[in-house]
């Protein structure tokens, strides 16, 4: 477990406060000496995150968590540290589109970001949501890096007055130990099919040639991530770049200022704003059915005024809805 967590840590592309990536490379140094916690204590944990980031659904307005560093899947320790997985975040939020019980999705962001496996999947998923029903986002705190890109997607965006959203940006680390090792008198050799291969390893220099090659992979993802967030917000890919940090978490009104997110609002009040609204379109869809029904039913005076029949036979009164000479269509609408 230990070394796919260093592989989901080194060497592949993060959208990710770098702050908190060191902070996962110090757990996973106290991993590697020993410093853990018993499966039960662990155990206990991921249950409970697991139910603090279930969706919860009141007055037709769903609440999605959010929450923690993002990884398309996540692991037992990943979820004890309070990391999220995207697979699953993205699975549930397609179940709430489907549920016709549900008026509109708020997306509860508390996030760093993290890797960026599965995040634009995620986030063209919310956007298309858009059309089906109302989708919020609300940065409550944080909302960076790969969670500002899944928060962008939202059809509009508030943030609690605390909170904090940006570091836009992608980047990658590799730590070149072939010193220390050195010193430590440790000589490693890879034998590999391709030099490519191996060119990350920690163990290893970093070539300028590797370096550029993996520069250009970052650059790339960058810019994926400019032009998504710019769709989504409806600006353009530069307004992005020099409006919304440049890789620097912007506070609340900043954030605002610079049309990162639309408005200050705490979660409570997002939620009892979309409520009111669910509220505001069922009426006006009950006034719409009422108003078709009645288009549909002949007045009362156009019955009056329908020409008798000039067949001979009984007629009868069209108010008691039997054989007359007038219109069939008027004693349907007597009778309805």
């Amino acid at each position: 477990m230990r070394n796919q967590l260093i592989g989901r840590v080194y060497n592949v592309p993060h959208l990710l406060r770098p702050e908190k990536l060191e902070a996962i490379r110090a757990v996973l140094t106290d991993h590697a000496f020993g410093l853990r916690a018993d499966a039960a204590t662990i155990a206990a944990v991921v249950a409970d995150n697991r139910q603090r980031q279930s969706p919860a659904v009141a007055d037709s307005v769903a609440v999605l968590p959010i929450y923690g560093t993002l990884a398309k899947r996540m692991d037992m320790m990943g979820e004890s540290s309070g990391g999220t997985s995207v697979d699953r975040l993205a699975a549930e939020f397609d179940r709430l589109v489907a549920d016709s019980s549900v008026g509109a999705i708020v997306l509860d962001i508390d996030s760093p970001g993290g890797e960026s496996f599965g995040i634009s999947e995620f986030a063209e998923k919310i956007y298309a949501a858009r059309a089906s029903k109302p989708i919020e986002a609300v940065v409550n705190a944080e909302m960076a890096s790969g969670a500002l890109w899944l928060g962008s997607a939202a059809g509009s965006i508030s943030i609690t007055p605390s909170g904090w959203a940006g570091s836009l940006g992608a980047y990658m680390v590799h730590t070149d130990a072939s010193e220390w090792l050195a010193a430590e008198g440790v000589k490693v050799t890879y034998l590999s099919s391709a030099p490519e291969k191996v060119e990350m390893a920690g163990e290893v220099p970093l070539s300028k040639e590797a370096a550029s090659y993996y520069q250009g992979m970052v650059d790339s993802l960058y810019r994926q991530f400019v032009g998504a967030v710019a769709k989504y917000r409806g600006l353009s890919s530069a307004a992005v770049v020099d409006r919304f940090g440049k890789g620097r978490m912007l506070m609340a009104q900043e954030a605002v200022a610079s049309g990162m997110v639309d408005r200050i609002a705490t979660l409570d009040d997002v939620i009892q704003r979309q409520v009111a609204g669910i509220r505001q379109r069922r009426g006006a869809t009950a006034k719409a059915r009422i108003a078709t029904a009645a288009r549909a039913v002949p007045p009362y005076s156009a019955c009056r005024s329908a020409p008798l029949s000039t067949a001979r036979g009984p007629t009868r009164s069209w108010r008691s809805g039997a054989a007359t000479g007038r219109s069939s269509s008027c004693s349907a609408a007597a009778r309805a």
